[in-house]
């Protein structure tokens, strides 16, 4: 009687294990995607940068991601960039920012020019804002020239 019950117990005890070390090894691969995710975004705010230095401090056609990346493509040359590898999809831009002046724009450091539509599995989104940094944020960003990624989603997202 008591053999079964050490192995029952040994399975157990490995089946423990290796949930931890795949819980372990998931939550590395999702901090590694938050990282691209951050990387990809920061490339796109170079490129939205490069472009306004190029076309006299106007911004990109941002309407939305296709007409995005039209724009810019020529300053990253990897459409896999304009991706988001946690969610697979693409980056949202700030639609009110397209064709814009940067005069116009009260505060780039604080303008999200484009960011993840669905939030990543740990809830939180990844945005560019208008001056090229990136950074996680646990709200999605209202549609505007100026704000605090701080609001309530976006309509219709």
């Amino acid at each position: 009687m008591r053999y079964p019950l050490r192995f029952t117990c040994l399975a157990m005890l490995i089946g423990v294990a290796l949930a931890a070390l795949f819980s372990g090894v998931h939550a590395q691969e999702q901090t590694d995607l938050n990282a691209a995710c951050i990387r990809n975004a920061q490339q796109l705010g170079l490129a939205t940068l490069m472009y306004m230095q190029d076309y006299d401090e106007k911004l990109p056609a941002m309407t939305n991601a296709a007409a995005f990346q039209k724009v810019t493509f020529p300053y990253v040359k990897n459409k896999s960039v304009y991706t988001c590898p946690a969610t697979q999809k693409p980056y949202t831009p700030n639609a009110a920012l397209s064709g814009k002046l940067l005069m116009k724009v009260g505060t780039p450091a604080s303008t999200p020019a484009l960011w993840d539509p669905k939030a990543h599995s740990d809830g939180k989104f990844t945005v560019c804002f208008l001056d090229g940094h990136a950074k996680r944020v646990a709200k999605q960003p209202v549609v505007t020239t100026s704000s605090h990624p701080t609001g309530s989603p976006a309509k219709g997202k």
